[in-house]
């Protein structure tokens, strides 16, 4: 097994070792519980992107460096994506799509903002790139 679908396994068991923890959490006194649950499946469903990308691993037709950059970007935008969520649900972010209008701090917009400018920098060229690798005849 390579380093790279090893570290993307590791990185998508840790994600289900989280998911529980998070879901004890959506009973918290959170800003927004809905969130929470939110973010409990969205651990679950970015520990089996992790681990899907890691079985196709072997099958990738890239460059070393274009493979690392998507192992990198996948795992940093996954992490991004979970700090999103979670700010989302101490914060009460979320709560300016319901119509209640936003009753969070100043800081929290623009922290949400950079978080999202930096899953789009992360994740979405990782997963292009690896759907390119996958493409490539042999």
């Amino acid at each position: 097994m390579s380093s790279g679908n090893r570290q993307l396994y590791f990185q998508g068991f840790m994600y289900f070792a989280l998911a529980p923890l998070v879901g004890f959490a959506i009973m918290a006194p959170v800003a927004n519980p809905r969130a929470m649950l939110s973010l409990h499946l969205a651990t679950w469903l970015a520990g089996a992107i992790a681990c899907a990308a890691a079985a196709a691993w072997p099958h990738l037709k890239l460059s070393p460096r274009a493979t690392s950059l998507a192992q990198r970007g996948l795992v940093v935008g996954l992490w991004i994506g979970f700090a999103i969520g979670l700010l989302n649900a101490l914060s009460g972010a979320a709560t300016m799509f319901a119509g209640g209008g936003s009753h969070q701090a100043a800081w929290v917009e623009p922290a949400m903002g950079a978080l999202q400018l930096g899953i789009t920098v992360t994740l979405i060229p990782a997963l292009i790139t690896i759907a390119v690798g996958l493409g490539k005849g042999e």
